[in-house]
């Protein structure tokens, strides 16, 4: 029955040496676990705010460029509608001179067989 019962003094050395453990624990150990944990949490913490500021950069950049995107269209659609009217346009005054022309071509011809007549 003596293993499972230990003698006072042993038992009272036992408790002495824990308690010196323990206090030598509690006044530099301790703290400076709990100052890591502490630190290494702070860490953690900037990193996922960074994270988030970095995701909603990538956010805002996203729309920016979705917004420019889209003005490049309208844009482009507005250069395209531009050129087709003055493409309309010049092919309609084209159309108008060379009418013009004809007429005062067809018009001398038909002077010069009125004068050839006579």
């Amino acid at each position: 029955m003596s293993l499972f019962m230990p003698e006072s003094g042993l038992l009272f050395w036992m408790l002495i040496a824990f308690g010196v453990v323990f206090f030598v624990l509690a006044k530099y150990g301790f703290p400076l676990i709990t100052r890591m944990v502490d630190e290494r949490k702070q860490y953690i913490d900037q990193s996922l705010q960074a994270a988030r500021e970095a995701n909603e950069k990538l956010s805002h950049i996203k729309e920016e460029s979705q917004a420019l995107l889209k003005e490049a269209r309208h844009e482009q659609m507005r250069i395209l509608n531009e050129a087709m009217t003055t493409r309309d346009q010049i092919v309609k005054e084209a159309h108008e001179k060379a009418r013009t022309e004809g007429n005062r071509l067809l018009e001398e011809a038909r002077m010069q067989i009125e004068k050839e007549k006579e």
